[in-house]
């Protein structure tokens, strides 16, 4: 019979770019297992031990990553999805086409959370513009990896479909260690 190994969010990675399902470990061993519709933790420490876990699983395949390396002049996105991932190196603020890019996505209501695997945590008080790209609704994510960002950004849209403010309030809480400390 068949059967699914879960794992922590935190220890698997996105090794596909076109694949929804294609999600891999880094030599984690997995929390449990899912047989029959049911179950099966081994080595795993419940927070609250007089209760069964819940396991939300809604997720949302209508995610666009982009990465931002250089002065690139992105103008166009797609307004079907559900959120956007911006992976970049150095600022936003600063930089007037990456700006105009990340306030277009959020005037159309749609959720963007940024990471960056800069050295430094990525803080969206750098200028008066990156301010507003926070108050607008852009989600800063520090130094998060940003396949885990985008594991992250798939679930919290599945389970606040539509509430811009809980999807941000879900990827700014260290739900099981995923976000970086400094």
């Amino acid at each position: 019979s068949t059967y699914t190994n879960l794992y922590r969010a935190t220890s698997i990675f996105k090794y596909s770019s076109w694949a929804n399902n294609a999600f891999r470990t880094h030599l984690e061993n997995p929390i449990g297992k899912i047989k029959d519709k049911q179950l099966f933790l081994k080595d795993y420490m419940i927070r609250i031990r007089d209760k069964e876990p819940i396991l939300k699983s809604k997720y949302s395949n209508d995610i666009d990553v982009v990465t931002l390396l250089g002065p690139e002049e992105l103008t166009e996105f797609n307004k079907e999805n559900e959120g956007y991932l911006l992976n970049i190196i150095g600022g936003i603020g600063r930089k007037e086409k990456r700006y105009n890019f990340v306030k277009s996505i959020l005037s159309s209501n749609i959720p963007v959370a940024i990471t960056s695997n800069y050295q430094y945590n990525l803080r969206l008080t750098e200028t008066e513009k990156d301010k507003e790209l926070e108050q607008m609704g852009a989600i800063p994510l520090g130094r998060m990896y940003w396949t885990k960002a985008y594991v992250k950004l798939a679930w919290a849209i599945g389970q606040a479909k539509g509430d811009n403010s809980e999807i941000k309030r879900l990827m700014l809480t260290n739900i099981a260690g995923e976000m970086n400390e400094n």
